[in-house]
């Protein structure tokens, strides 16, 4: 019908697919990356967070900054694509007016 409602699609598609398994996805590697943290060696030789505070306090740091990375990325990430998808929804609608006119204009014309 119009090469937007294709375009228009796949990006509902690729929306959803943010929603339904990129962030759940996202929320289990957090929470694995937070256990797990402490215990890697930091930059050049640096010791591990589990030998400079407590295991809570550095599960909690990891967290704290692994969310919060997460969270304006995805916010970027997901406001990008709404805004794509509403530049294409106007583009549809816009096409589908266009089409409108022209068949109601051709046939006055005969």
């Amino acid at each position: 019908m119009s090469k937007y409602k294709d375009q228009l699609e796949y990006s509902k598609k690729s929306l959803n697919k943010i929603y339904y398994i990129n962030i759940p996805i996202s929320i289990i590697v957090g929470i694995l990356y937070s256990i797990y943290s402490p215990y890697l060696p930091g930059r050049k030789g640096r010791p591990p967070m589990i030998e400079r505070m407590e295991y809570s306090d550095a599960v909690l740091q990891s967290a704290f900054m692994f969310f919060s990375i997460l969270l304006i990325s995805f916010y970027l990430i997901i406001s990008r694509k709404r805004n794509k998808l509403n530049e294409l929804d106007r583009k549809y609608k816009n096409d589908i007016k266009n089409i409108k006119e022209y068949k109601s204009v051709s046939n006055f014309k005969n």
